[in-house]
């Protein structure tokens, strides 16, 4: 795994982590690792995650984290410019963010137009 790896077996000292739209194993695992010192998990939406948190308008000072983690967000959000100046904003200089996005050569599905069971079977949150 690229993150433990490359990033956490490296550092030389605990970091701070942000991370938007948490999975729980990924969550339970950087929580539990000696190599993280604060680990901040948010969302938009109250019930995903510990921090509510819109990141096109985050709450912390600037140079707060040393890695940011935002996996399957951007392409959700209307001003995704605004969320990665934000990113960038609460990086530390010499920090890493580590952004995962889905692009697609074709039609996607509006996942608003389904039944809220079937959104969350299919993004684990039915307010997506």
């Amino acid at each position: 795994m690229y993150l433990r790896n490359e990033i956490l077996d490296k550092t030389e000292r605990p970091i701070s982590i942000l991370h938007f739209a948490p999975v729980k194993g990924l969550k339970d695992f950087l929580k539990s690792s000696p190599h993280v010192s604060v680990y901040h998990d948010a969302d938009i939406n109250p019930n995903v995650a510990t921090y509510q948190c819109d990141i096109t308008q985050m709450p912390y000072a600037d140079n707060t984290f040393d890695l940011i983690i935002c996996s399957h967000v951007l392409y959700c959000v209307p001003e995704d410019e605004k969320g990665m100046q934000e990113i960038h904003r609460v990086l530390k200089p010499g920090g890493r963010a580590l952004l995962v996005d889905t692009w697609l050569d074709g039609p996607t599905q509006d996942l608003s137009q389904l039944p809220a069971s079937e959104r969350k079977a299919i993004s684990g949150d039915a307010t997506s």
